[in-house]
């Protein structure tokens, strides 16, 4: 175990190569399911499900992390490798979503761990944001190398690279562990029902925020789609989709967190998450109406950065220090429900028009705020 000043620069080395790795997956996993193995968009919906569901493990693991020892949950990350290759050696589709399974229950289980050191501090926006500022970057190197590197490699290649870089990302955060934060607690079970109840109003709000922001990014990421093939040459027209869809706001990202830290320390957290609640509701009806130049820049908002200092700040800043991790978990699991409930209902929500899907979602971005907000005014 190395010295306590090391971690924090050792787990923001970590979370971009974390990061680096999933960006490498999702851009190679849904082309490789899809077209190379055949199994076609079932086959591909699927795997978001499973993607979506096993995050909902994530409140376990934290409790977990906090009983028993967050470094040693942390440790069962590294389990996850395996799933990455796995897949890259499948041959079939059901051995493919079998081992997907394994690589996003290992991370949905133990990322709660990994997160809870960055948000001991009474700044939870500030530290959080300072940790994974990387983050956003990662994820924008990782798509472009899938990209890069695909003709080379193939789509199985690269999953075999990504899961490496999540092993050394893990291999990292599991020597790095700072001591002061991976002891065990003796929790009582009313002091987990009394957080519960404390975050089970801003829980029901992370769903449903969650749940608008995705539908209406499906939404428009077709838009986006189709807008490119308007606007640039065929040639490169995959290219700039790319780097709109995920290089540019992924890079726009980093700074985006450091700066909504820096703007939820000040509002405070659940004015800060109202505040971007009505952001994404704004941005989502200019969208539907913008002409393409516009509706590209507005694309490329770095909004979801600012969503997520917003989640972890609202929540484990509500949690003692023993229940960080658990805390956490809450995020995530709430987070996930969210996703999840707009896989499952995509087909509904489709068969009803784009316009009203999105004020379905303009809608539950609503709520949201207003699940966070309106007991805030009446304190």
């Amino acid at each position: 175990m190395h010295g306590e000043r090391w971690w924090r620069p050792a787990f923001s080395i970590g979370f971009v190569l974390h990061s680096c790795a999933w960006g490498m997956y999702f851009a190679a996993t849904r082309p490789l399911i899809s077209k190379v193995l055949g199994g076609g968009s079932a086959a591909l919906m699927i795997l978001v499900g499973i993607e979506w569901i096993a995050a909902i493990f994530a409140i376990a693991g934290g409790y977990v992390a906090d009983r028993f020892g967050r470094r040693f949950v942390t440790s069962l990350g590294l389990v996850g490798f395996l799933g990455f290759v796995g897949m890259s050696f499948s041959k079939n589709v059901m051995h493919f979503l079998l081992y997907a399974f394994v690589a996003s229950v290992s991370w949905g289980f133990t990322w709660p761990s990994v997160v809870s050191p960055t948000v001991l501090s009474e700044r939870t926006a500030s530290e959080y944001g300072r940790a994974t500022v990387g983050a956003p970057l990662g994820w924008g190197i990782g798509s472009v190398m899938t990209g890069m590197l695909a003709n080379d490699l193939g789509f199985d290649g690269c999953l075999l690279l990504a899961g490496f870089l999540y092993l050394c990302a893990y291999a990292i955060f599991t020597a790095f562990y700072p001591r002061t934060s991976a002891e065990a607690s003796s929790l009582r079970s009313t002091e987990v029902l009394r957080l519960v109840a404390k975050i089970a109003r801003i829980s029901v709000a992370l769903t449903t925020i969650t749940a608008g922001v995705e539908l209406g990014l499906n939404i428009y990421a077709l838009r986006l789609y189709e807008i490119v093939l308007q606007t640039f040459p065929t040639t490169y027209a995959n290219l700039a989709y790319g780097l709109l869809y995920g290089g540019i706001p992924c890079f726009l990202g980093s700074p985006a967190k450091l700066i909504a830290a820096k703007i939820a320390e000040r509002m405070g957290y659940d004015e800060f998450a109202s505040m971007v609640g009505i952001a994404y509701a704004i941005t989502f009806l200019a969208m539907w109406f913008a002409p393409r130049m516009l509706f590209i820049v507005l694309w490329c908002l770095p909004l979801y950065p600012c969503l997520d200092i917003a989640a972890y700040s609202m929540v484990t800043s509500r949690a003692p220090t023993e229940l960080k991790a658990f805390s956490a978990g809450a995020v995530l699991t709430s987070m996930s429900v969210g996703g999840g409930l707009v896989a499952l209902t995509s087909p509904i929500v489709a068969s009803l028009g784009d316009f009203v899907g999105i004020l379905v979602s303009i809608a539950l971005l609503t709520i949201s705020t207003m699940l966070i907000a309106v007991p805030k005014i009446l304190e």
